[in-house]
């Protein structure tokens, strides 16, 4: 009987000459990390950029994504392998998802498991096929439906530039829902109110301000316990949450009024909402090339982060009618290992739009086509979308601006709540 060091030896060779591995870096990567596995010893991603890629000691990650790319295109290959020329082999080669680490499965045991799972599976046959006939109907009638949402869903192994990092960071996500703040007027009748919603009042820091320069107001306003959220946010739930199938970390959700700094440093936040509900998250912008105002609707375009360039105003009376949207995407590190994204615009469509692009499997490839990146989608980055529309619906989309950003200089550390709670 071979020893498992022999069963290794014999796997890769036959990996070695498989039609399946076609990348040479790819099988490199695998030897390193067999030998690893053989000397027990914890590899790391800087580990492999360097003996594998020669990169040096200034390799950051957050900046090249070679090693991730390269390991999502082993995983691929090793599963096909697996299934096809690996078949019939004893064992088999598995690197789990998030890791830099190969797993060696013994076949033989994992059938042993099989054999008792289908023994006692045996015992309650004759319950379940009379479970099965009555049930055969309604299956019948939503089979060809349940295939199509499986196929939509089926992403679970598929890189994403954009979204494989969330799916596999070891911190959780926070999807930030942008709602809207609401203002309650006082009644005579003291179980009536009225809801008040001012555009020119967005946060609880503009509600005191209203109050200093109106001291007394023509009737009594307080804070509403409620508010509401832009008609784009179940659009974006659906779309977002079929990219964190099998994350690590089950994606949670958040109102942007209810945000704390504590939340920002335990987690990867993804914000989605107007400019107007972006609450502790607007501190972000300090860091970004793109600025805006709410009145007027204006963007402004920083290149160096320091100087405007471009003003682009926004026509803020728009009901009924075209008109264009532009929308400020932006992902970058948080000082707590964590990654913070922001995808913002005025109007819904400005949301909807870009969302579709966003988790496009074909919008790394568009960028490169014209000719925003060179070969591939940074880690960090920073874009503005025009997007042309009417009402909810978006029709013409167009990336205006990108930019990489530098993982050092965003959300650099100052005397805010970020850095103090």
């Amino acid at each position: 009987m071979k020893t498992e060091r022999e069963l290794i030896d014999q796997i890769l060779e036959k990996i070695e000459s498989s039609k399946d591995f076609n990348s040479e870096t790819d099988l490199k990567i695998l030897k390193y990390l067999v030998g690893a596995y053989i000397e027990n010893r914890t590899v790391k991603e800087i580990d492999i950029a360097k003996n594998i890629f020669g990169r040096d000691d200034s390799f950051n990650p957050m900046d090249d994504s070679v090693v991730r790319s390269h390991m999502y295109s082993l995983r691929k290959q090793l599963k096909i392998f697996n299934i096809s020329e690996g078949a019939d082999e004893p064992i088999k080669l598995v690197v789990p998802k998030g890791h830099y680490r190969v797993e060696i499965i013994d076949k033989a045991k994992k059938d042993e498991k099989k054999s008792h799972l289908i023994n006692t599976a045996l015992l309650i046959l004759p319950l379940l096929l009379v479970l099965s006939i009555s049930y055969t109907i309604y299956l019948q009638s939503e089979n060809s439906e349940l295939n199509n949402r499986l196929t939509r869903f089926n992403i679970e192994d598929e890189f994403h530039p954009i979204w494989t990092d969330f799916v596999e960071s070891e911190l959780p996500t926070i999807l930030v829902l942008g709602n809207y703040f609401v203002l309650k007027k006082k009644s005579n009748n003291e179980e009536k109110s009225i809801l008040i919603r001012d555009t020119r009042i967005n946060s609880s820091e503009d509600f005191k301000k209203y109050l200093k320069k109106n001291p007394s107001p023509d009737f009594d306003l307080v804070e509403a316990p409620v508010s509401y959220l832009g008609v784009e946010a179940p659009y974006v739930v659906s779309h977002l949450t079929r990219e964190f199938r099998g994350a690590r970390n089950q994606l949670s959700f958040k109102l942007a009024s209810e945000l704390s700094w504590e939340d920002i440093q335990k987690n990867n936040i993804v914000f989605v909402g107007s400019v107007k509900t972006l609450g502790i998250l607007d501190y972000y912008f300090n860091f970004l090339r793109f600025k805006y105002s709410i009145f007027p609707h204006n963007i402004y375009y920083t290149p160096n982060l320091k100087d405007t360039s471009e003003v682009i105003l926004l026509d803020a009376n728009h009901q009924g009618k075209f008109h264009d949207d532009y929308t400020v995407v932006a992902k970058g590190p948080g000082h707590h290992n964590n990654t913070i994204m922001l995808i913002t615009s005025f109007s819904s469509f400005g949301k909807t739009e870009p969302i579709k692009k966003l988790v496009s499997r074909t919008f790394q490839n568009d960028l490169i086509e014209s000719e925003l990146i060179d070969k591939e989608m940074p880690k960090y980055f920073e874009m503005l979308i025009k997007v042309n529309g009417i009402e909810r619906s978006g029709f013409n989309l167009e990336v205006m601006h990108f930019h990489n950003i530098d993982s050092t200089k965003f959300a650099v550390p100052t005397n805010t709540s970020e850095t103090t709670n």
